[in-house]
């Protein structure tokens, strides 16, 4: 398979350099706004810059990284809007994807399931037990990388590849976003999210089409308002104490009052 940017997975050397800057990304050794040096990588990595220059097109692909003009690639900040696209692209494709699963899904398929969702459980045990100020970060990495397995794996009893791509290119930017938080800004539903995919499980077991896809969404929009809720907090945090209850529509009117008042 020729290493091309519409392609799902890159291989060989320019595979593995798309790996290692990946996660230089993702635990925050390249922070948003820093400049990605084709030469400093490859040295880093011991290979020639043209592997390193194939990876860096795929990271641009993705969205993780952009040319700017006069002035080089950079890593991406994910904005407001960015997370927004994403999680349409989620409720769209990913909503489709599971209803036909519960059909095609394979008894292999649910055992596989079956893993992630009780690694999934044995990670929040392990947080219950520590408390959520003592999470490691390497903790948040390994529930997030069951979490990306578990959607993938759904897509992947689809049947349907180039959602399967997609699916996986937008997890991997709200995960740039989630681990660039930190554990103690996140309040992460973790047993939360756990229980929603014990559900998705129990009905995908059960071949149920409809309920599969009405889980999958709830998860999906739950997921989302948490974004969305830890990214305002994050970047643009209100200077105000509002109390529990306020309807989010209005929440985001006071905030853009705000920032006009600036």
């Amino acid at each position: 398979m020729p290493e091309s940017n519409g392609n799902f997975q890159l291989k060989g050397l320019s595979g593995k350099a798309y790996q290692f800057i990946l996660k230089e990304i993702l635990e925050g050794r390249l922070a948003p706004g820093t400049v990605v040096s084709e030469a400093l990588l490859a040295e880093q990595i011991g290979i020639s810059r043209t592997p390193v220059g194939k990876a860096i097109r795929r990271l641009a692909y993705e969205g993780l990284v952009e040319q700017v003009p006069r002035y080089g690639t950079v890593v991406r900040s994910i904005d407001r809007v960015d997370l927004i696209d994403l999680f349409e692209v989620r409720e769209a494709l990913e909503g489709f994807a599971a209803a036909k699963a519960a059909l095609n899904i394979s008894e292999v398929q649910l055992a596989k399931l079956k893993l992630l969702v009780d690694a999934m459980g044995d990670i929040c045990q392990e947080i219950n037990r520590v408390g959520i100020d003592n999470v490691e970060q390497e903790r948040l990495k390994n529930f997030l990388a069951v979490d990306m397995a578990f959607h993938l794996l759904i897509i992947e009893a689809s049947g349907n590849k180039r959602i399967q791509r997609i699916i996986r290119e937008t997890k991997t930017l709200a995960e740039s976003v989630i681990i660039s938080w930190g554990q103690h800004d996140l309040g992460i539903g973790f047993q939360e999210t756990y229980e929603d995919h014990a559900k998705i499980f129990e009905a995908l077991k059960n071949h149920s089409s409809e309920q599969t896809q009405d889980l999958i969404l709830e998860h999906i929009r739950v997921t989302k308002n948490f974004f969305l809720n830890n990214f305002d907090r994050v970047s643009n945090p209100l200077n105000t104490d509002l109390p529990e209850g306020i309807p989010a529509e209005l929440v985001e009117k006071l905030k853009k009052a705000e920032i006009k008042g600036k």
